[in-house]
């Protein structure tokens, strides 16, 4: 049996670890995500369309807007583009396709 460095069934991909080894990677992870959510508002209507995004990817969207320079439609555009091809209920996952 060969060795290999990812696993074929690991939740990290080579494009994960290439991430966490970027500038925004180190970023993420300095990141208390947990404590950044609990301060969105609780949605107390039904109303509306329902979010794409989980409250953590939300955050994420807003950084990188500001990381990439980019405006709101050109990050939608991508986001829109390359969502179909991931899991974006994480933001670092969302961070990593993006930039």
């Amino acid at each position: 049996m060969q060795n290999t460095l990812f696993s074929s069934d690991s939740y990290y991909s080579s494009k994960w670890y290439i991430f966490k080894n970027t500038e925004l990677g180190r970023l993420h992870d300095c990141i208390d995500w947990d404590n950044l959510v609990e301060l969105l508002p609780k949605k107390k209507t039904l109303r509306g369309a329902p979010s794409w995004l989980p409250p953590k990817g939300l955050f994420g969207m807003m950084f990188l807007k500001h990381y990439t320079g980019q405006s709101d439609q050109k990050l939608l555009d991508r986001f829109n583009t390359e969502r179909s091809a991931a899991a974006v209920g994480d933001a670092a996952v969302l961070w990593c396709i993006i930039v």
